[in-house]
């Protein structure tokens, strides 16, 4: 979730690897996660789920078309983390290909 001042929460899924942030770079890139659901043949997002610290399964979309790359300050506490995030990254390649 991105730490703002918004009483609406920003959540986002981090891309970068694992790697990557233990560079310490001060850099993340992360794909914006809306709510919503949409057919299993929808090709453009992809649909995610997470479990949050309260044990609360929410389900969101992926949009990779809403990447951004941000200060890993930018960054507030993980609500989540996703176990499927494979056909998210085939669909960012996917964009720069």
């Amino acid at each position: 979730m991105l730490a703002t001042a918004s009483t609406v929460p920003v959540h986002v899924l981090v891309l970068s690897g694992a790697r990557y942030l233990a560079a310490g770079k001060g850099r993340v890139i992360v794909c914006h996660v809306v709510p919503g659901a949409v057919p299993d043949d929808f090709t453009s997002v992809h649909r995610v789920r997470y479990q949050t610290e309260e044990g609360v399964d929410t389900i969101g979309l992926a949009v990779p078309d809403l990447i951004d790359w941000y200060p890993a300050s930018a960054l507030g506490e993980p609500v989540g983390s996703v176990s499927d995030i494979g056909p998210v990254m085939r669909l960012v390649d996917a964009l720069f290909r």
